[in-house]
């Protein structure tokens, strides 16, 4: 008989640069901050890892709700990562037109 361990290991060490990530971020938060439209960045990557944490807690409990959500929040953190980069193109044509005048 051959067990299969509920946690891939692969899913913890991405969930683990993640949160790296989030660590970083929070350290250079004053500088980050200076990006336009800084919060859509920060509200995707939250998104990321409250999917990756769903991916691990899915193999544990409730395999279909986990995976349902991880797969909304995972888009959703895809839109606000399009919005944010959206709006930076509209901000630079809004900011073009205006140093044509």
């Amino acid at each position: 008989m051959h067990f299969q361990s509920p946690i891939q290991y692969n899913e913890v060490i991405s969930l683990v640069l993640l949160i790296w990530t989030i660590i970083y971020f929070y350290i250079q938060r004053d500088q980050l901050r200076k990006i336009p439209n800084w919060g859509y960045i920060f509200t995707a990557l939250m998104m990321l890892i409250i999917g990756h944490i769903f991916t691990i807690v899915e193999g544990f409990w409730f395999h279909d709700l986990f995976n349902l959500i991880e797969h909304i929040l995972h888009m959703v953190s895809a839109m606000f990562f399009a919005l944010w980069t959206l709006l930076l193109i509209s901000n630079k044509r809004r900011q073009k037109k205006e140093e044509k005048k």
